[in-house]
């Protein structure tokens, strides 16, 4: 597991907090932090992830894939999951532990992404998420980066039946979830 970055803006006071290299030894072994930082953010009705997801091959993952590590603890507190299509980059999944929400760490994972994107020649980014009213936190975060909604799909169903590639979204929107899906787009 190879730092991205020494450490995370020491003026905000994340001393202990680096950005690590995502791949599938590091995935492999440390899936159970991964997965409990995952479990802390998702709860059904929302897809449950397991190290199948983890490892599924998108394009470019590795490159666009990030997890946050407390050095202080060796502990991984964060990641994101991103992949690449023909014309953007996009976000599958991404996740804070509890106590390290509302920090601005969410902030510095998508600039991250959004920097590599822009690095790998990307002119927009895009990402999925399922909505309820009570998250309307999520949509706000991503509207402060910058996100504006493309579409609204009533359910999951209806969006696997227009995309053209509904595999990939199968794996990480279960068909039989009933709840909107936003997608959303930041021009780079």
């Amino acid at each position: 597991m190879s730092p991205v970055n020494d450490t995370i803006e020491k003026k905000k006071g994340f001393h202990n907090i680096t950005i690590v290299s995502f791949s599938r030894k590091t995935i492999e072994k440390r899936i159970s932090e991964i997965l409990s930082v995952d479990r802390s953010s998702f709860q059904p009705p929302y897809d449950m992830w397991d190290l199948d997801n983890f490892l599924y091959k998108l394009p470019n993952k590795n490159e666009l894939s990030f997890l946050l590590l407390d050095k202080k603890i060796n502990k991984i507190i964060g990641f994101l999951i991103g992949s690449s299509y023909s014309d953007s980059t996009h976000i599958n999944r991404i996740a804070l532990a509890p106590e390290y929400r509302s920090k601005g760490l969410g902030v510095i994972l998508t600039d991250k992404f959004i920097s590599k994107s822009k690095s790998l020649g990307f002119k927009k980014t895009t990402l999925s998420t399922l909505y309820d009213k009570e998250h309307d936190y999520v949509i706000k975060f991503y509207e402060k980066q910058g996100y504006k909604l493309l579409t609204e799909k009533n359910t999951i169903i209806e969006f696997l039946k227009k995309n053209d590639k509904p595999q990939d979204f199968e794996l990480f929107y279960p068909p039989k979830s009933e709840e909107k899906l936003l997608v959303m787009e930041k021009k780079l």
